[in-house]
């Protein structure tokens, strides 16, 4: 009796035994299947928001000044497309993905206006450049821009298979565009496939452990139960922490890539205020120019008041008529101060203006210089049409490029030196005979701290006048050499009329 009490209770052991190998094998599965599909949807979100961080940081990359000009084929120069692309190249390098770009749609086509590119595709079919047309756009890409919706597809195409994700877009002069970025589907296979070996090991070493222990769970000890609980525990922490170590990583490099543009735009200001001085120190010169023979007249005058007092010759009608002198060249210096005091006022907002008025204002400031120097001053202003832009920016701009051409004639020696400025509907052209700009360096006069000028120069001018041009007023300034010397041309958008 009592030994077959014993062989039940052994069958019924075996039983729960191999029960519970059974429930542990079947549950281990079923978790298997469970944290698969769970880190499949984690790793899923964590690659759309890498796509979404990389395609935004394009817009900070680029500016605003791109978005403006990049309607047009011809709205981009190549050396301005070639920068685009190393700026996108690093970005996507830095973000950890393949590709990021920028797209339109026009005639139902779409059109890359940048693209990023890796190395070894330089100088390649490969590289995209601005308005290159893709032909190998989906369907659904063709009509995000109608949905006017976030969207994620997969897809193949000459680069390869990817996950993209499309952001439709509305520049400030209200031109839609798709902000993109690929990241490869191998890049996630790969990924998935470390989940499913580390999520089989583990769950391997946990059947294998667990099945063990069952075969002998009558003898195991509390304090052994409670060993168990702590290694699934610290195994369980270990899988958090990495997951929050990648979460800070991205942070990390998101927080790098904003810093970076910061400090751009700080230098940026830097720089503005560095050629504001500069251009302050050029006006003050240039009062003293309009000073000078006002003040030598008044001084004559109260000369004349004085003299005449003493012998006794100054009766009502010489006062009435030497302090009437006296009083218009006041209010010429009067006038002088409002010129200069409205020529450095900070525009907060656009304004109406005419380029017929711009080089007006601008000339009652250097006017006297040209004259004290002889320079013969030739005005063509055929331009009646008006444009909304920060007018006394504009203004800066022009004075820059007539004080540059003044120097330069000066600087040469010029026989007949001559400044002609003309204007034609929205170009705005300032030319002197004084030889030109040597061929070696008339493309880098427009980087910071270049300069031509023998002494005084800060290389700071014709920097800030383009960036003023072209990131404010949405134009363009550049430079070429005609039969007699240098020629500046600023050419305004149509959207600033």
């Amino acid at each position: 009796m009592i030994k077959t009490n014993l062989l039940k209770i052994y069958r019924l052991k075996n039983f729960l035994v191999l029960g519970f190998a059974f429930i542990v094998i079947a549950g281990s599965i079923a978790i298997i299947s469970i944290e698969y599909s769970t880190n499949k949807e984690i790793l899923y979100s964590e690659v759309n928001k890498k796509l979404k961080a990389a395609a935004l940081n394009a817009e900070l990359v680029l500016g605003d000044n791109f978005f403006q000009k990049m309607t047009h084929k011809d709205g981009i120069t190549p050396q301005e497309d070639m920068h685009n692309i190393q700026l996108l190249s690093q970005l996507a390098k830095n973000m950890d993905v393949d590709y990021i770009y920028v797209m339109i749609k026009k005639e139902n086509k779409i059109y890359f206006t940048s693209s990023s590119a890796k190395e070894e595709e330089f100088n390649t079919p490969k590289m995209s450049h601005f308005f290159d047309a893709y032909d190998e756009a989906t369907k659904l890409l063709l009509h995000v821009l109608d949905n006017n919706k976030l969207t994620y597809e997969v897809s193949t195409d000459q680069w390869g298979s990817f996950r993209s994700i499309f952001i439709p877009r509305v520049a400030k002069n209200g031109t839609k565009y798709i902000l993109g970025a690929d990241l490869h589907i191998g890049y996630i296979q790969k990924k998935l496939n470390v989940f499913i070996v580390e999520i089989l090991l583990t769950k391997l070493v946990i059947i294998i452990s667990l099945s063990i222990l069952g075969f002998y769970f009558m003898k195991i000890s509390k304090k052994e139960l409670y060993e168990i609980r702590h290694i699934q525990e610290e195994l369980d922490k270990e899988v958090t922490r990495k997951t929050a170590q990648l979460a800070k990583l991205n942070e990390e490099l998101e927080m790098r890539v904003s810093k970076e543009i910061e400090k751009n735009r700080e230098k940026e200001q830097q720089l503005l205020q560095q050629n504001r001085l500069a251009q302050m120190g050029e006006m003050l010169n240039m009062i003293a120019h309009q000073w000078r023979q006002p003040l030598s007249a008044i001084n004559s005058a109260n000369n004349t008041l004085i003299v005449k007092a003493k012998l006794g010759k100054l009766d009502e009608e010489n006062i009435d008529k030497i302090t009437s002198k006296i009083s218009q060249f006041t209010q010429y210096l009067s006038e002088t101060i409002n010129d200069f005091r409205n020529f450095f006022k900070a525009d907060k907002e656009k304004t109406n203006v005419t380029l017929n008025a711009v080089v007006e204002d601008s000339l009652k400031i250097i006017d006297t210089s040209l004259k004290n120097r002889n320079i013969e001053l030739e005005l063509q202003l055929d331009s009646t049409q008006t444009f909304f832009t920060y007018a006394n920016e504009l203004k800066q701009v022009v004075l820059n490029l007539i004080k540059n051409a003044e120097d330069a004639l000066a600087q040469n020696n010029k026989q007949d030196p001559k400044i002609t400025i003309i204007t034609q509907q929205n170009k705005l052209i300032v030319q002197d005979n004084g030889g030109g700009i040597d061929e070696g360096i008339i493309e880098r006069i427009f980087e910071p701290y270049f300069s031509t000028k023998q002494k005084d120069g800060t290389g700071l001018g014709l920097y800030m006048s383009k960036l003023i041009v072209e990131q404010h007023c949405n134009g363009k300034l550049y430079v070429k050499n005609n039969q007699r010397g240098a020629e500046f041309t600023i050419e305004l958008g149509k959207n600033n009329a």
